[in-house]
């Protein structure tokens, strides 16, 4: 039995916030951001918004669109570093809201990687558990957590959430996927302070070793997956990988010898939505309509740990 992607959703704040507007309040410009970046805007929390408010809204849109028996969700899995409160998990919470009783629901935190921990997690639960249904989330609100008077990092997040639905299918889904971390990473991107102190909680990185990390790992682990299963990368359809930085994506495009035609790139309008960012890019994908049943999809991350994923599947 394959664990088969069927549906998918997303939810972005209203509010967008413009390079244009950040170099309002910084010392940088719309020019700098997006030859380094890739990132033109970035959507941001209204002040009554939450990671669970987003998760919800993206929920109800794809269960609304496929019209599914809440009773037929047999997991919910949501990856996210940002929930609002320590317990219940963001996932429990959707249990109560969408009506779905007995379900094995729990959050994972793997930082801008969590989606794959939790695509994996849902690709057990269908396999050797028998869900029928598996509901997964990537969602994260970076801007709880932004210096915004910090130009390396404040220029880089954005708020959103996205959600699939993944299916027991006797023919065709996931085909393989890998998950790990590293023994070294804590120091050179991680949020400083203390949950339970008053002081703020945000976000530090050290730019040069984790675009070195990143751009190492995307491809190892990708190239890796794919060999052990014998795939060719030339079958890939589409990448889609972790929005973290265009320059980036296009080292290890050229790593891969793959079309930049065939890499899905979405931060330009939402900048890096950490968990939340593949599934947002998948989604772009079928919204544009090139993305069709039987297409191969290779996706991949990295995250703060160091944290790192690679998954491919059948559409």
């Amino acid at each position: 039995m394959f664990a088969r992607i069927v549906a998918s959703q997303i939810y972005l704040p209203q509010r967008i916030v413009s390079n244009h507007e950040l170099s309002e309040s910084l010392d940088t410009s719309h020019e700098w951001i997006v030859k380094r970046t890739g990132i033109h805007a970035r959507h941001i929390l209204a002040d009554d918004e939450t990671a669970s408010s987003m998760a919800l809204s993206a929920c109800q849109r794809l269960l609304a669109e496929q019209n599914i028996d809440p009773s037929l969700i047999g997991s919910i899995i949501v990856a996210t570093s940002t929930s609002h409160t320590a317990m219940p998990s963001i996932a429990c919470q959707l249990a109560n809201s969408l009506g779905i009783n007995d379900a094995f629901s729990l959050d994972v935190n793997a930082a801008c990687s969590g989606f794959l921990y939790a695509l994996s997690l849902g690709n057990d639960r269908i396999r050797h558990h028998n869900d029928h249904y598996s509901l997964i989330v990537g969602v994260d609100a970076m801007s709880r957590i932004t210096d915004w008077s910090d130009r390396s990092t404040a220029v880089l997040f954005g708020d959103g959430a996205g959600a699939i639905l993944l299916k027991s299918d006797p023919d065709t889904g996931l085909i393989g996927i890998r998950c790990g971390s590293e023994s070294h990473g804590e120091e050179l991107l991680r949020v400083h302070g203390n949950l339970h102190s008053s002081q703020p909680c945000t976000l530090s990185m050290d730019g040069k070793e984790v675009f070195r990390f990143a751009v190492d790992r995307l491809y190892t682990t990708s190239q890796n997956l794919l060999a052990s299963h014998g795939i060719d990368p030339q079958s890939i359809d589409w990448v889609v990988p972790h929005q973290a930085n265009s320059r980036i994506l296009d080292y290890v495009t050229k790593q891969f010898d793959i079309s930049p035609l065939r890499v899905v790139k979405t931060m330009a309008q939402h900048a890096n939505t950490s968990a939340a960012s593949i599934p947002l890019a998948l989604h772009s994908l079928r919204d544009s309509g090139k993305l069709v049943r039987g297409h191969r999809l290779l996706f991949k991350a990295f995250g703060a740990g160091f944290t790192w994923g690679a998954a491919v599947c059948e559409y």
